[in-house]
């Protein structure tokens, strides 16, 4: 994932057999990568617009469930996936066009409800854009847990993380297969 994630960076996007080269080596490596390596080379393939194989796509999905799971089952350990981790998959998903399964996403979604007071004030409105271009509504409890942790985010965000926020709520207000849940009082 560093080979993509410092091409994309660079603005270079390879060849078809380069990339196909990238996509194999990291998928024979997947094992191994925790799900912010994963999340890096999905990342870096939506910064250069190219859809991966959907085989390859539903292995990085595999791997992610599977080493947030994990990290909620480690003893001391940090009680979760990151935000930004979490944040970054939905969005690189939502650019590269692929729609993971409502259970998948369920699960990706569990993975990080312990950790939702961490998230940087920005996450929250990136999490509700996300959710609203992959058409995807969490369970009522996770969303309860995720507006409650946003209000209390409220005195400390930016105008522009405010901005974001409140351009998440919308598309999640208006999108015709979503409905809007308000914070509790």
């Amino acid at each position: 994932p560093n080979i993509l994630w410092s091409l994309a960076a660079l603005g270079v996007t390879p060849d078809a057999d380069w990339r196909a080269d990238l996509l194999w080596q990291c998928q024979r490596n997947l094992k191994d990568m925790d799900s912010r390596a994963v999340a890096s080379a999905l990342a870096a393939l939506a910064r250069m617009r190219v859809a991966p194989p959907r085989a390859w796509l539903a292995a990085c999905c595999k791997r992610l469930v599977r080493s947030a799971e994990g990290t909620l089952r480690e003893p001391g350990g940090a009680g979760g996936l990151s935000p930004r981790t979490f944040v970054s998959v939905l969005g690189s998903l939502s650019k590269l066009l692929a729609r993971p399964s409502q259970r998948w996403l369920g699960k990706w979604c569990a993975a990080v409800q312990g950790s939702l007071p961490r998230f940087a004030p920005r996450d929250y409105g990136e999490a509700l854009s996300a959710f609203g271009a992959l058409a995807y509504l969490p369970n009522e409890e996770w969303l309860f847990d995720f507006y409650c942790a946003a209000r209390r985010a409220l005195p400390g965000l930016s105008p522009d993380a405010l901005a974001g926020l409140a351009a998440g709520i919308a598309a999640r207000a208006t999108s015709p297969r979503l409905r809007y849940v308000p914070p509790p009082e």
